[in-house]
């Protein structure tokens, strides 16, 4: 259910068609075996790669899980916004989950349940970051998507440093040289750099609707926790990455 696009050159497309496949086969594995039964291994030969040329595209057995589960999620969310004027029939079984969207002859996505229980969420939300980064949830969006342009496809990861009422945005690639970018913001604490998955960054200013949004900052090591405002149903917490 991944989507993945192919422009560009040759080479980009076919990097592209290998991301797509290698997705796609996790996909098939993960429905068949369950998170804990997911091996590289299978999914590489799924694919037809070698196991190792999974780590060029994605940095852990982690990160490609969580990718093709928001596939799933991301498509769900685009069949939803489709039928807005149709309703929504849900089927739950004891492992799978099956959204059926305009009757009979409808669409119908069925997907996997992750196996486990699922985790105290509360107990990963940061209640002590004491650095307040205000900023133009657009801007910062469209800071970001410029500079990671040219960041690689295993990591997608873009480094901000934090000076006083600003940001500066920066990629860094063996491959496509450098790319930067400041983006005005509020901000008085204590400067420090810190990096974070562009794709995950922008997906969540994708979902803030208002003209601010703010990020409550500890330190490079630390999750971050993401909102609109402190009248704001909707927490988001990132994890950082080592830039």
């Amino acid at each position: 259910m991944a989507d993945t696009q192919e422009n560009g050159s040759g080479s980009d497309s076919k990097s592209a068609r290998t991301r797509r496949r290698i997705l796609d086969s996790a996909a098939q594995v993960l429905s068949n075996k369950g998170y804990a039964g997911l091996r590289l291994s299978d999914v590489a030969d799924l694919a037809e790669v070698q196991a190792p040329a999974i780590y060029y595209y994605f940095s852990s057995r982690e990160d490609l899980i969580e990718e093709v589960m928001w596939s799933g999620v991301a498509e769900l969310r685009k069949l939803l916004e489709e039928a807005l004027d149709t309703n929504v029939q849900v089927d739950l079984s004891a492992s799978k989950i099956r959204f059926t969207l305009g009757g009979e002859n409808g669409v119908v996505l069925t997907s996997k349940l992750i196996d486990g229980t699922f985790p105290d969420y509360s107990r990963v939300i940061p209640t002590g970051n004491d650095k307040l980064l205000r900023l133009d949830p657009k801007s910062f969006w469209q800071g970001v998507d410029r500079v990671a342009t040219i960041a690689t496809e295993k990591t997608r990861a873009v480094k901000m440093a934090l000076e006083n009422d600003r940001v500066t945005l920066s990629v860094t690639s063996p491959d496509n040289g450098t790319a930067a970018e400041e983006v005005p913001a509020s901000y008085a604490a204590q400067g420090f750099e810190i990096g974070f998955n562009a794709n995950y960054l922008k997906d969540i200013l994708g979902q803030i609707d208002g003209d601010t949004v703010e990020l409550h900052l500890a330190d490079a090591g630390a999750p971050t926790l993401i909102r609109q405002d402190d009248k704001s149903p909707a927490l988001y917490v990132l994890m950082p990455m080592r830039v």
